[in-house]
């Protein structure tokens, strides 16, 4: 038996902060299909303010093949339930599912400022 969840409830349990749920500008969840391959970039400025983002791994078919890399040195190996703070507005960064499977992640962008824990 699953019960499905909606964002919020997934946001507040991963998260679980009233706080973050209040000041978060976007919650999406996204699906990187087997071999997607995000070449290096900054994300775009689409906001009225800068932002930060909370990743939050809620899938990963085989860890190591699920990465993301800091052009600028440094790279993330995805495990599932453990979130990442990542400032990617200004730093050049590229992910990459090379597993055989999807891996689904949780995106929560918040303000530059918004004190967040983990």
């Amino acid at each position: 038996f699953f019960k499905q969840k909606t964002a919020y409830e997934m946001l507040r349990s991963l998260v679980g902060s009233e706080m973050c749920i209040r000041d978060r500008l976007y919650t999406v969840v996204s699906i990187f299909q087997s071999g997607t391959i995000l070449k290096p970039h900054r994300d775009p400025h689409i906001y009225k303010f800068p932002y930060k983002r909370i990743q939050i791994p809620l899938e990963i078919p085989e860890v190591g093949k699920c990465t993301m890399r800091w052009i600028k040195g440094g790279k993330i190996v995805w495990e599932e339930g453990v979130p990442q703070v990542c400032n990617v507005m200004y730093d050049v960064h590229e992910a990459s599912n090379l597993s055989d499977k999807d891996m689904v992640m949780m995106f929560i962008d918040v303000k530059m400022n918004t004190e967040v824990e983990l």
